[in-house]
């Protein structure tokens, strides 16, 4: 299955809370007005606590937190390829794309964000059937 993954990041001066108000609230609403039934799944995640990638684990928990490069990592599940196709025209779609950017300009610092297809493994913990 493809994936689109996002990688937002708020607008200067703007709270983390205030930011994923706004995405929870206003942002992912018009995202089912204008995709609604094109993914098999929305999911976002909010960093809590960014930290630099440790060489010594054990200092995980003593090192001081990053602000993190991104404020959200989200991740639309593609119910198929003519869905992700769609969802690219629509994206081209004018009166879709000054909407959604209209509305981005109010939280997110979009020279910063990433956007980009990816594939994604799923499963419920370490495998050991693969050499490494």
């Amino acid at each position: 299955m493809q994936r689109l993954m996002v990688l937002l990041k708020r607008k200067p001066g703007m709270t983390q809370e205030a930011f994923r108000r706004h995405y929870e609230d206003v942002h992912a609403a018009l995202g089912t007005q204008f995709f609604g039934g094109l993914m098999v799944a929305f999911r976002r995640y909010y960093p809590t606590e960014l930290k630099p990638f440790p060489s010594d684990w054990g200092s995980l928990a003593s090192t001081a937190p990053d602000p993190g490069a991104f404020d959200a990592i989200t991740v639309y599940s593609f119910r198929d390829e003519a869905a992700r196709r769609e969802y690219l025209r629509r994206m081209n779609d004018p009166a879709i794309a000054s909407v959604l950017m209209r509305d981005e300009e109010r939280f997110l610092d979009r020279a910063a964000c990433r956007v980009g297809f990816c594939d994604g493994e799923e499963g419920d913990g370490i495998r050991n059937d693969r050499e490494p």
